[in-house]
Formats: structure tokens, C-alpha cells, sequence
């Protein structure tokens, strides 16, 4: 089966083209001109370069709740389980093991030392225009670009076409943005609307390094890399062009969540493409599944968007800083805003299913709250790189995206009648901040 990465060469295409080069699958990448002549330059086929997180988050979590539990046991030996003490040293072990294992993790932080695994992916030739795609006729595109990019005048008209042309091929949009199935639909004949789905993204992956990072899980060496491929290319020739291809783009950390999945929604749930998709994808190490597109699914991704969107407004206000974000005015700003941008996404969502009843706002209230707190405070600690540091380049670098969200949950709002004010308050806010991205 042949895949062909529409904008595959950013983090998140490299990372879907790890997990699909590993179930043994044909890869390409649709880029820029621009980007195929770096990619291609020297005739070597490109490499992509990824390192594989997951044994160094599984380390991190084990040193964290190994110091933890060790800590809670000799408190517990020493002032029993009906002590105040033992109760209040709780607490103080569960930090004491974030400590200890952000300084163990940070120890070995090297391309040498570091239990990431360093994954070097070969893909085919890169493609730049509709011509060459339908010339690789792949079975599967998929979709690696934020709504804002599809919905610009510039890409609408080659994507379009680039469906006309691989007419065999199912898209599955992995934007983040609510109603984009629907969106790509309405740009093509109605008896193609089945070829298109939407996936979740159940992974956490930046290009390295981080920029401010402070606490690195892998300092990436591309004078060790040099070094290492020497050898081999000075040998039988087979990974001759492995140094140059491997730097064409810059090295991706991928953390494919633990226990997380990945479902994909689609008209045709019977689809036995799909359904071979899905297979690769879980070989490969991204459990998949596939279901037919419901009222629920579409509530579930709705919820999950416009919640991620509301979070990174709360953070931008306060100059990207996770711990301010949880103080009590920005906290209760961000939950009220939650509690108004839901409804107004999952009647977006729903469109002529139905109307979301009244308890969403509540739901999303109180769901917004919490995890302002889990995103302060659960997250840096469990997470084996610098959390902080990832969060702001990662949401900074799609922060048109935000806006997006944000426009058209209060444009939704205001045509249907319902309140908004607390969503542009705090879209104003960060606005407001010095630190917000310029637009």
C-alpha cells in the first residue's frame, strides 16, 4: 500500500511516516518545491530522521514512581498510617520522585546516552504538484496541514485536484479544526464524499531542539550522526546517501502517548481499506481503530478542540506560563469562556443532527477548571521533556490555527444568539500579552 504525506515533512508527517515505514509501508511526501529541492539535493533519496520517546517516557515515569513509592514507605514506617505527618509527606514524596527523575532523565539526555530510539526513515521521492501525485498513485493521502493552510485560496484548488487525480485514493484529514471533513467535502463531487475521513492525533511530537528548553530528554548530535554514517558509506554503498538525506530536516522527537489510540471516522466504517489502515498503523505501534462518523464522535472531537483552544488562550494572557494559567482569575476566565465556546462547537458539529443541550456548559466548565490544573501541574511533571518549553513553541508556531478556532466559535456564537463575551475577553487578553505571537 503506497501513503502520501500531504505537508509530511513537519512534525507530525514525520511522525505518521515513522509509524507507517515501520509496518513496512511505501511512504512519499507531498512538499513545497522549495522543500523537494533540499530534500533531493545531491540525487540521494531523502531521509527523515525521529526519535522514538516512548522508552525514555516509560524510564521517566518508573524512576518517578519508584522515588515516590519508596519515600511514601518510609513515612509510613515511620510515623503510621493514622499520622498527620505520614498524610502531609504524600504529597512531598510524589514531588521528591518529579525531581528525581527529571534530573535522572536530564542526565542522560544524549544521542549516545538517552534511551530514545533514533529511527531513520527512508521515503520515496518527494512529490510538489498534482501530476507527479497521480504519477505515484497512492492508496491512502493523508492530510498533515492545520485548517488555516486548508482553507486558504492557494491550497483549496490543488487539493482538489489532487483528489480528482488519485481517484482510488482515501484521504483522512488529520487537521486540527471542527467541520474539516466537511469542509473538504464540499470541494469535491458528492460521490466522493465517502473517500474522506478524520483521525485523531493521540501523539506529542516537536522538531528538536525546543527552543528555551530547559530540561532536554535528547540533545541530538548531527556531528555524531556524521561520524556514525562514515563507515557505512564508506562500504558496500547501500547507506551511502544516509548522512545527507538524514539532515535535509531537522530530527523530530515522537512520543506516541501510552494506552492512547488513534480513531479514525468515516462514512464507510466497512471499508476494507480503511480497515487495512488501521491494521498498519497498530503494526507499526499506533493502535487504530476505525468507526462510522456519530453524534457522539463528532461531540467528542468538538469537546477535545475547542477545550485545547480555550487552554492555549488561557496561557498566551499570561505570558506562556503553565503555573499562572491555574491562578484563580485566569483559571475561572478560561473555564467561563470553556463554558460558553462548547455548546456553540457542538452545535457546529451536530449542524442539522441536533442542538447540544444545556448541561454542556456546565460539563465544559468544570472539565476546562480541572485541567487547567492538570496542564499546570500533572503534565510537566509526568512528561520526560520540558513540557513548558514544548507547549509554547508548539501552540506559538500554530497559533493562526488558535485564532481560527476562536473566529468562528465567536462568529458561530453571535450568528446563533448565544454569549460569547467571555471567549473575546479572553481572546483580548492574550492578545494583550507581550508575548503573544505575532498575527
Amino acid at each position: 500500500m503506497k501513503h502520501l504525506l500531504v505537508g509530511g515533512a513537519g512534525a507530525v508527517g514525520v511522525t505518521y511516516a515513522m509509524v507507517l515505514r515501520r509496518a513496512g509501508q511505501d511512504v512519499a511526501l507531498y512538499v513545497r518545491p522549495a522543500l523537494k529541492a533540499k530534500l533531493t539535493a545531491g540525487g540521494e533519496v531523502p531521509e527523515l530522521v525521529a526519535y522514538d520517546l516512548h522508552p525514555v517516557m516509560m524510564r521517566h515515569l518508573s524512576v518517578l514512581f519508584s522515588t515516590a513509592a519508596l519515600a511514601i514507605l518510609v513515612a509510613f514506617n515511620q510515623f503510621g498510617l493514622f499520622s498527620v505527618t505520614f498524610w502531609l509527606l504524600i504529597p512531598m514524596s510524589v514531588v521528591l520522585g518529579v525531581v528525581v527523575a527529571r534530573a535522572y532523565t536530564k542526565s542522560r539526555a544524549s544521542a549516545t546516552h538517552s534511551a530514545a530510539v533514533k529511527v531513520t526513515i527512508p521515503v520515496a521521492a518527494p512529490v510538489s504538484s498534482t501530476a507527479e501525485a497521480a504519477t505515484y498513485a497512492p492508496d491512502v493521502i493523508w492530510l498533515c496541514v492545520s485548517s488555516e493552510q486548508l482553507m486558504r485560496e492557494d491550497f483549496r484548488r490543488p487539493l482538489a485536484e489532487l483528489i480528482a487525480k488519485c481517484p482510488r485514493a482515501r484521504i483522512i484529514t488529520l487537521t486540527p479544526g471542527v467541520g474539516d471533513s466537511e469542509y473538504i467535502r464540499s470541494l469535491i463531487p458528492r460521490a466522493d464524499a465517502a473517500r474522506i475521513s478524520s483521525g485523531t492525533l493521540p501523539i506529542l511530537s516537536y522538531q528538536l531542539p525546543l527552543t528555551g528548553e530547559t530540561f532536554p530528554c535528547i540533545v541530538h548530535s548531527p556531528a555524531a550522526d556524521a561520524a556514525a554514517a562514515a563507515p557505512a558509506s564508506a562500504g558496500a554503498g547501500a547507506s551511502a546517501g544516509a548522512g545527507a538525506g538524514a539532515g535535509a530536516t531537522t530530527p523530530v522527537a515522537v512520543l506516541l502517548l501510552p494506552s492512547a489510540a488513534m480513531a479514525v471516522s468515516t462514512l464507510t466504517p466497512e471499508d476494507k481499506v480503511l480497515g487495512e489502515v488501521a491494521a498498519i498503523l497498530t503494526r507499526g505501534g499506533l493502535a487504530t481503530s476505525i468507526g462510522a462518523e456519530s453524534p457522539i464522535g463528532a461531540l467528542t472531537v468538538a469537546y477535545g478542540i475547542t477545550l485545547i483552544t480555550v487552554f492555549v488562550l488561557g496561557v498566551c494572557a499570561v505570558d506562556w506560563r503553565l503555573t499562572r494559567a491555574a491562578g484563580l482569575r485566569s483559571s475561572l476566565l478560561a473555564a467561563g469562556a470553556a463554558a460558553q465556546a462548547v455548546p456553540v462547537s457542538c452545535a457546529r458539529a451536530l449542524g442539522a443532527a441536533g442542538a447540544p443541550g444545556p448541561a454542556h456548559k456546565y460539563v465544559a466548565w468544570v472539565v476546562a477548571w480541572l485541567g487547567v490544573f492538570v496542564m499546570a501541574f500533572v503534565l510537566p511533571a509526568v512528561m520526560p521533556f520540558d513540557f513548558q518549553a514544548y507547549f509554547r513553541y508548539h501552540f506559538s508556531k500554530v497559533w493562526p490555527q488558535m485564532l481560527l478556532n476562536t473566529e468562528v466559535i465567536i462568529a458561530a456564537g453571535r450568528q446563533a444568539g448565544r454569549p460569547v463575551d467571555k471567549v473575546e475577553e479572553l481572546l483580548a487578553a492574550a492578545r494583550a500579552s507581550p508575548e503573544c505571537p505575532v498575527e
